[in-house]
C-alpha cells in the first residue's frame, strides 16, 4: 500500500515510499533524501518518524487509525517542529475502528473481570495466585 500511495503522489510531488519490505540501503536512502528536502513526501509505516529530526515537517497524515492516543501523539509531534504552522491528518474506515477493538480485547481482561481483581486487591502485598483466588480468576 504504501508504494502504490507513494507512486501515485509522485505524480504531484517528490515521493517515495518506506517500509520493513525495502532493503536497508533503500530505506537509508529514502530517509537521507527526506532529511535533506530531496524528497517532499514519504509514504511510510509508523516506524519511519521515530528516527526523522527534521524540524520542517508541514504535514502528517495517516492513512488509518494508530495503536493508541499516545502513538498517534507522538506520531503527529513530528509536524510543526519549527514552529511554523503544520497540520495532522487522520483518515479511517469502520474497519479500522474494529481492528483496533479486537486487539484491545485481546490485549485486556472484560470490566467485570477487572472490577473483581479490584474487589480482591488489599492494602498489603500480597501473591498474584492469592489475589487470583479471591477474585475466582485463574
Amino acid at each position: 500500500m504504501a508504494e502504490e500511495t507513494a507512486s501515485a503522489l509522485s505524480k504531484r510531488f517528490p515521493a517515495a515510499a518506506y517500509h520493513a519490505g525495502l532493503s536497508a540501503q533503500t530505506r537509508e536512502q529514502v530517509q537521507s533524501a527526506f532529511s535533506q528536502s530531496a524528497l517532499e513526501v514519504v509514504v511510510a509505516t509508523n516506524a519511519f518518524g521515530m528516527g526523522i529530526d527534521k524540524a520542517n515537517v508541514r504535514t502528517v497524515v495517516h492513512s488509518a487509525l494508530p495503536s493508541s492516543v499516545e502513538a498517534y501523539y507522538q506520531e503527529i509531534g513530528r509536524a510543526g517542529r519549527d514552529g511554523e504552522p503544520s497540520r495532522a491528518v487522520l483518515m479511517h474506515a469502520f474497519v479500522d475502528r474494529r481492528i483496533q477493538q479486537v486487539l484491545f480485547e485481546r490485549s485486556y481482561p472484560p470490566l467485570p473481570q477487572m472490577h473483581r481483581v479490584q474487589a480482591a486487591l488489599s492494602a498489603e502485598w500480597e501473591l498474584t495466585a492469592d489475589v487470583a483466588a479471591r477474585a475466582e480468576l485463574e
